[in-house]
């Protein structure tokens, strides 16, 4: 599997969606026992971690696409590269010149 082929990005958002449920699951499961609250059901937050795990998988999905498209396009990397560079950088001018105003 290549980091360019469909399978890799599908994989990739279904790690993401297990991961989350199995995340958010396990986290409810573990309060729930740790506190003793007998709010907590275990079966209603495990469908809560299925509908925030499928979120998990359309944006991880999206995101390998999106990351292999940026760098096909304009090179690795570049709104990183654009966030981070500091001449670039307009939330720093924005705070610099906040900044200067006190």
């Amino acid at each position: 599997m290549e980091a360019t082929d469909l399978s890799f990005f599908l994989s990739t958002g279904l790690g993401d969606g297990i991961g989350v449920c199995a995340g958010h699951t396990l986290y409810m499961a573990g309060k729930k026992a740790v506190t003793g609250n007998a709010d907590i059901s275990v079966g209603k937050e495990l469908q809560v971690g299925i509908m925030l795990g499928s979120a998990a998988v359309c944006s991880g999905g999206i995101w390998q696409v999106r990351c292999f498209l940026n760098e096909s396009m304009f090179g690795a990397h570049v709104e990183t590269s654009m966030l981070t560079d500091h001449k670039n950088n307009m939330m720093h001018e924005f705070n610099e010149t906040n900044i200067s105003q006190l």
